[in-house]
């Protein structure tokens, strides 16, 4: 009998490992002569119809989730991977005895991150810390070591395996489809909504009242629409009892299962049927153009329209925040210098991002001058540097003519200094105007 663990013969291109008795190949007419199981009698198959595969790799069944349509595989006890030049196959030993033979394209498989030995030994380490949580169910028995024992198995796709080796296991980001704000949003509630659904691993956090719960809603919300089931997990239920309270007044809580403690769920069973009961105007809330193509391309439009608004008032609310502090800049240069018309003129309409790069340029050039050990030396930097300075500034503005060497720079640095302000302060009141007015 065939030895199916290290053999797989394919007819026709057929698996038959499993009904074959005998095997050999002559190779004087270049046929395989082949008995299968309860008959004697030989079969010869031209070479070309049959692919024998030997020296299969040997796969540890516990670093390996498999499902085979929609149904995953367990009590697994060897797997056999035999490769041919197109195609690997894959001979499945399972603990009742039975066997199967899969071609791997039809095999939905995740290895475990378990395997690597840095994640091995971070999530050995949490199971020990585990042991201390002082978190215990009614009979004693300590909740958290209990969860952490009853894991074996952690796909290298799931969150946690990024936080146990984050080296191997980098964080993926997503292009999530259009989302949906059911219960409303402000700017940064719908960036975070946009953000977890982006990335693997997503922290929210702010102080309360900020609409963290709104958040957690319309992420409840976008996971329901994809067809999907949520957990929604705490360390206290007062947050979850929020949440299904915020879920009831707009009736539908019925879609929540509270679970948890024993209790809850004893109390969760029952209620089913006694208390369970769907909203006397479920049958409203279909919309007739669920089925059609237009009502997604509006609904995208429409979120796309309210991202545009969200991200024009963050431009503005920057833009007033950043006069409040160039204000306060300013009168302290008043204060400092005592006027504030530079008698430096600007040739033509320039940004503020040239200015502060003339201001900086210039600055340097004070810096050098200050700092330069030899006076020979100090002034040709200096007249070289200046003469530079002046090609390029008077592009931009003019300065007076004055002799290079008694060419007072720090009044330079300080009227530049000035000009930046002005011209900043108009370009943001202007982008305050523009933001306003759209």
């Amino acid at each position: 009998m065939i030895n199916t663990t290290e053999n797989l013969i394919l007819i026709d291109n057929q698996i038959q490992t499993t009904q074959i008795e005998s095997c050999q190949y002559n190779s004087t007419q270049k046929k395989y002569d082949i008995i299968f199981q309860g008959n004697p009698k030989v079969s010869s198959y031209d070479a070309h119809r049959v692919l024998w595969l030997k020296h299969p790799i040997k796969l540890d069944p516990r670093i390996y989730q498999v499902t085979h349509k929609g149904r995953k595989l367990s009590n697994i006890d060897s797997i056999s991977v035999f490769s041919s030049q197109i195609h690997k196959y894959w001979h499945i030993h399972f603990s009742n005895g039975k066997e199967f033979n899969y071609n791997e394209n039809n095999l939905q498989i995740i290895r475990s991150c378990l395997e690597n030995k840095v994640s091995r030994n971070v999530f050995e380490y949490l199971k020990q810390v585990a042991t201390v949580n002082a978190i215990t169910a009614d009979d004693g028995t300590k909740l958290l070591a209990k969860q952490y024992n009853n894991i074996d198995f952690i796909a290298e796709n799931m969150a946690i395996a990024t936080y146990l080796n984050p080296q191997n296991f980098k964080p993926h980001c997503y292009s999530p489809k259009t989302l949906i704000f059911p219960f409303g949003c402000n700017a940064s509630q719908q960036k975070a909504v946009q953000t977890a659904f982006e990335n693997k691993i997503s922290v929210i956090q702010g102080p309360p009242g900020t609409g963290k719960t709104q958040t957690i809603l319309n992420i409840i919300a976008n996971i329901l629409e994809q067809g999907k089931t949520v957990q929604v997990v705490s360390n206290n239920n007062s947050a979850i009892i929020n949440i299904l309270e915020k879920l009831s007044k707009y009736d539908i809580a019925f879609i929540v299962a509270p679970l948890g403690n024993s209790d809850n769920k004893k109390k969760f069973i029952k209620s089913q049927e006694t208390e369970k009961q769907y909203p006397n105007h479920i049958t409203s809330w279909h919309h007739p153009g669920l089925e059609k193509p237009e009502f997604f391309d509006n609904l995208s439009r429409q979120t796309e329209k309210l991202s545009n608004i969200f991200s024009k008032q963050e431009q503005l609310a920057i833009a007033r925040q950043e006069i409040k502090s160039l204000e306060i800049e300013w009168a302290h240069y008043k204060q400092e210098f005592g006027y504030d018309s530079p008698t430096i003129k600007l040739r033509r309409f320039i940004n503020s991002s040239q200015l502060i790069r003339l201001w900086h340029e210039c600055q340097h050039l004070e810096e050098v001058r200050s700092s330069s050990r030899f006076k020979l030396m100090t002034n040709l930097l200096k007249k070289l540097r200046w003469l530079i300075f002046r090609l390029k500034s008077r592009i931009i503005c003019n300065i007076p003519n004055k002799k290079i060497d008694s060419q007072d720079i720090a009044t330079t640095i300080s009227e530049l200094q000035l000009l930046f302000y002005k011209t900043r302060h108009a370009e943001l009141q202007n982008l305050c105007i523009y933001r306003n007015g759209h």
